[in-house]
């Protein structure tokens, strides 16, 4: 079944479809040893390969969601972007929406989603970006910086460096990407002041533009973890250590250098710990290899 999916031309995945598929196979160890399956018959283009990928995680992203599964309507998914496009009138951004990852729909409320989807569509241009700040509803001195741009190399350690080169302290971060290359990244910083929207739109313009920030000198001394059984088809990375200006910057950078891509990101700070957890893979999606995971601890020890 997913063989014959991924090499159908034009690739067309519905909410619908997926749901079929999770219907179908019940529980994520079936949908991996599926995809192990056809690996292992090595019979996939490269971009038959890509499209598997796209199945397989639209299914696994279901099943993480058991009130998903056996519902002809996709109900609490389904509710959430409806609710969402009442709230607009622009076909675009009701695309927007429509196209969103499940797990992002699902951890926002309707109006974030459509601040969302405003802030992103029209697609920005490669090097262009568009910036919001809002104040945070969970603590004081804490605010929410929103950047839509199109993704590209080191994105996350190009906007990393970008908030670092302000003395803005990050202790949150989350990401959400579209089949087209939009990108949004939403951190939560901790400032005494809200953050200058000039500023910070100048200083992503210029990361984006330019090199990826450099590395600090010297070993970072952080903790590593590498857990390759913990996500079906990527690797999870779990860093710790003392928090530090920059040092997010520096984690992803790293990443970067290390030919490492990230795909999502729980940025957490207590007590001056970083308690940080990538989703990471190598350039086809895979998860990355024993040479590659080695880099990764010398680049970060």
């Amino acid at each position: 079944m997913l063989h014959s999916i991924a090499q159908t031309e034009p690739l067309q995945i519905t909410s619908r479809l997926v749901t079929q598929i999770a219907n179908h196979l019940k529980n994520p160890k079936a949908v991996e040893q599926c995809r192990q399956l056809l690996i292992a018959r090595d019979n996939l283009s490269d971009m038959q390969h890509l499209a598997l990928l796209e199945i397989v995680t639209g299914v696994q992203e279901v099943l993480a969601h058991p009130d998903l599964i056996d519902s002809s309507s996709n109900d609490p998914l389904e509710a959430r972007m409806r609710a969402a496009q009442t709230l607009a009138t622009d076909t675009n951004i009701h695309a927007r929406i429509a196209n969103a990852p499940a797990s992002y729909v699902l951890t926002h409320s309707a109006e974030e989603l459509v601040r969302h989807a405003e802030l992103v569509e029209p697609l920005p241009r490669p090097g262009q970006a568009r910036v919001a700040v809002r104040g945070s509803v969970t603590a004081e001195h804490e605010w929410m910086i929103n950047i839509a741009t199109k993704d590209r190399s080191a994105l996350l350690a190009r906007l990393s460096g970008a908030l670092a080169s302000l003395e803005l302290s990050v202790i949150n971060a989350d990401i959400a990407t579209w089949p087209d290359g939009a990108v949004l990244d939403t951190f939560i910083v901790r400032s005494a002041q809200k953050p200058n929207l000039l500023a910070l739109d100048g200083a992503v313009r210029d990361s984006l533009r330019g090199r990826i920030a450099n590395v600090q000198r010297g070993a970072l001394n952080l903790s590593v973890t590498i857990d390759q059984s913990a996500h079906p088809w990527h690797t999870i990375l779990r860093i710790e250590g003392t928090d530090r200006p920059g040092l997010l910057r520096d984690i992803t950078a790293s990443l970067a250098r290390c030919k490492v891509i990230i795909h999502h990101a729980k940025i957490s700070t207590v007590e001056a710990q970083v308690h940080n957890e990538f989703e990471v893979s190598d350039h086809l999606g895979r998860k990355i290899s024993v040479q590659a995971s080695e880099r990764v601890e010398r680049a970060l020890h």
